[in-house]
Order: structure tokens, then sequence, then C-alpha cells
């Protein structure tokens, strides 16, 4: 009979104990106990690891994309102690995450330009044109952008990129170039040429440090084209077994030099490079108020968050026309310019300009004393280039006389660099120096031949003079 004892035992205890436990039996309370004492029981053993996170949106691809990288992900988080975890949870629940710091000029490179990368120009394509693969271009040099990446961007892919550079840029500063359009309101002004709004392009080197501290940076350098190579050129590397005979294969590699000259200058701020498509011709306010103003205080307002161009340097360097449209905006605003540099420029004979175009002979020395005072306050710099093949050189050689009578440059004998076969030298077969103040080319024409000999030293020459030194207060 054990056995029947046994089930009967059990039956009886089923019979008495249940009702007992329906009866006492009650829903937990969610209360500071409970889980406290939840979390102490499961504090023994670890948490499983956290999901992985969710994968990128198409905004956040989209934006990748443009900046040239793979969106920015949040790693897995290894397993911790559950209670610690659940803390931290409720903790951060109720404060919202510290957005990324806001750089001024974010939002519109993200809407209006093309970064680390240069838009497909007519040069641009040209110069792509010489070649099977570009295994000739340093690492970080610019390249043309494929197709697809110009087409327009939706607005939560701009709100994407907007963040990623904010994120990005001020957590790793660099530098970089972006592509970028502009439109330029039509203004009133007594200078103004009274046309509709325009739109432009041009290219922009940032420094690391406008990433940083955009108000570190405190001066502009713009770089006027002439009639070939628009902004694009100035950032290409040039094709290697071409000439200058073969267009558009040419590059002046103006991303490389900036950085380079950085480094080798530590603790200096360099300025921001602009690389325009033109002198302003057919601009809205005209070619003099797309140099001095139009231009500057878009730089000054979206890439440096200041509403005013004061305490802001501006240097200028140009080419052939560019740098005619350059001396005409000196003429006109002689306080504009900081620095002033040209190669080449477009002067003497048909279209370009001359001594005399600087109005009479009264006005011109009432124009050159006010250059002189800010020569002497050490305010104004120049620097002129120019090949003795160029048809211009002697009209350059005018503007020299012209600057020396005026005490602008100091008299100097030049320093000739001369072929072993001349036995006298002279300007028209030697290079020759007058300082720094006036280069004449021996060999070189009105082409890109010149550019290739003298953008380099007008670059570092802007450079050195434009750039905050360590421990220099911004103006």
């Amino acid at each position: 009979m054990p056995e029947a004892i046994s089930r009967s035992s059990l039956l009886f205890a089923l019979l008495v104990w249940l009702p007992l436990l329906a009866c006492t039996h009650k829903p937990p309370m969610q209360t500071a106990t409970t889980a406290t004492a939840i979390a102490s029981l499961t504090a023994i053993s670890p948490r499983t690891p956290e999901a992985s996170p969710p994968p990128p949106s198409p905004e956040e691809v989209e934006a990748a994309a443009m900046l040239g990288e793979a969106p920015v992900l949040e790693a897995p988080s290894p397993e911790r102690d559950f209670a610690a975890s659940a803390a931290m949870d409720v903790a951060q629940s109720d404060a919202p995450a510290a957005p990324p710091p806001s750089l001024p000029f974010a939002r519109f490179m993200a809407s209006s330009c093309l970064i680390d990368q240069l838009a497909r120009t007519e040069y641009a394509e040209g110069w792509e044109g010489w070649f099977r693969e570009p295994d000739f271009v340093p690492e970080g040099a610019p390249l043309p952008a494929p197709p697809e990446a110009q087409k327009a961007m939706r607005p939560e892919a701009i709100e994407a990129l907007t963040q990623q550079i904010n994120r990005t840029w001020t957590a790793n500063p660099e530098s970089h170039i972006a592509d970028c359009t502009y439109v330029i309101p039509a203004r009133e002004c007594p200078g103004c040429a009274g046309r509709g709004s325009s739109s432009i392009n041009y290219i922009v080197w940032l420094p690391p440090e406008a990433s940083e501290d955009p108000g570190s940076v405190t001066s502009i350098l713009l770089v006027v084209p002439g009639g070939n190579g628009g902004r694009t050129r100035y950032f290409l590397t040039p094709v290697p077994g071409t000439n200058i005979y073969k267009k558009k294969s040419g590059g002046l590699e103006t991303k490389r030099r900036a950085d380079d000259f950085r480094e080798a200058r530590p603790g200096e701020v360099a300025p921001i490079i602009v690389a325009l498509d033109s002198g302003g011709f057919l601009s809205a306010n005209g070619s003099t108020e797309f140099l001095t103003y139009d231009i500057p205080m878009h730089i000054a307002k979206t890439y440096l968050g200041r509403d005013n161009l004061e305490g802001i340097k501006l240097g200028v360097e140009g080419i052939s026309s560019g740098a005619r449209v350059m001396m005409d905006a000196l003429r006109a605003k002689p306080d504009a310019f900081d620095t002033f540099g040209v190669i080449a420029m477009h002067c003497g004979g048909r279209n370009g300009i001359t001594v005399k175009d600087l109005g009479s002979t009264e006005e011109r020395e009432a124009w050159l004393k006010v250059l002189k005072a800010r020569v002497d306050a050490g305010e104004l710099h120049f620097r002129f280039s120019v090949g003795n093949r160029d048809p211009g050189w002697r009209c350059h050689m005018e503007f020299y006389d012209m600057f020396v009578k005026a005490g602008i440059f100091p008299k100097s004998e030049p320093v000739y660099e001369c072929d072993a076969s001349i036995k006298t030298p002279s300007l028209s077969k030697c290079t020759a120096s007058f300082r720094e103040d006036m280069n004449l080319y021996d060999g070189h024409g009105h082409n890109y031949g010149i550019m290739l000999e003298a953008w380099a030293p007008h670059l570092f020459w802007h450079l050195a003079l434009l750039s905050r030194g360590e421990g220099e207060a911004a103006r």
C-alpha cells in the first residue's frame, strides 16, 4: 500500500495548498524597492551584449558620400553591469544629446558645394582626357567629381551632411577645399553696376583653423584668373608628359602648396584662399564691387561668421585680364587690398591697361600718394611678374617705373640670371629681378608657362604676408 498512501498524501496536499496560494497571490507592485531587488538579483550575471546599431539611413549614406567617407556609426558597447547600465539609461533619458559644435559654413557647404572635389567644368573634363587613370595624382589632391555627385540633394540629405561636417571637421580639423555656387545680390551703391543678381562659382581652400576656431582666421586671398583655366586649374595636378601647348593639361596644385606652407610654419594661421572664375565683369554690382566687397563679404560672413570686413586682411592675385580688372579696382579703391600680386597682366595693346588709363597726371599723383602712405605704413605690398617674351612686358616696366618715381618701389638695379652664351645681360635676354617687387622671366610669353614659373613664389609671398603669427591677436 505504500504507493496508494503516497498518492493520497499528494492529493491531500494539492487540495489544501492550492486554494491558499490562490487567495494570497497579488500582482507585483512596480516600486523602487522591487526594481532594486530585481536589479540586485540580475546584477550577478552580465547583461547580454547590446544589439548592433541600425544601418545608416539613405540620407546619412548620401551625406557621407558627399564627404567621401563612410557614415560614422557608434560601435556596439561591450558587456556591462545591468544595474549600472539601467541607471545610466535613466539619467540620459531626461537630457537631450549634446549637438555637435556648429560651424558657420556647414549648412552652406552642404547645400551649395562639392566638398573635397572639383566640379566638372570644361577645363576639368578636358584635363581628364589626357590619361586613363589619375595614378600620378598625389593622395589627397583634388579630383573632378563623378557626374552623379553633382545631382541636387534632398533636404534630409543636406541636413545629414550639415551634421556630418559639424561632427567630423570639428573633431579632426584639417584643410579642405570646396567647389561652390553663390548668388550675388544686387546692391545700391555709388560704384554698383545696377544689374540684377548674378550666380558665380568659386573654389575655396579652408585652413584647419576654420574648422577649429573660425574667428582665428583673419585674412582672405582672392585668386583672379584670365581667359583660360578658370578656377579649376589652380587646384588640379599637372598631367605628366604634357607641355604648355597641350590645352587643359595643366595644374597649379594650390591645395598642396598651401598645405606645405602651413606645415613649414606651424603656429601661423593662413588665409582662406578663394579661386574665382573671372574678375566679375558681368557680376551684379560690377567688377570693382565684386573684388572689394561682394566676394570678401560673402567669405567673411559664410566661413568666418562675421557681419563686416573690419579687421580682415584682403589679398588679391591675378593673371592677364584678371590682373587688369584688379588694377581698375585698386584705382577706384586704393585702400581695399593688403597684398596685390599680378602675373602677366593684360598690359598695353588692344584692351590692355596702360599707365594713362589711371587718369590725368594730377589724378595719378594723388592716387600714388595714397598708395605710398599705405606702403610706408606696412599696410600694402606689391609683386609683379611677367615673361620677357610677353607682348606687354615693356608696359609692365612702365608701371614699375611709375611706382619707383612715386617712391612706392625703391630704385634698384636688376639681378640677372642669363644663359652662358649671353655676354651682355639685358632685360630682353635674361631673367631679371628687381628685389621681389618686379620679376622678369626669360623666354616666357603670355601663356601658362609663366604661371608654372611664378605661381608658387607669388602664392607663398601672399601667404607669408597675410598669415597671422602665433600669439598675434586677431585684428
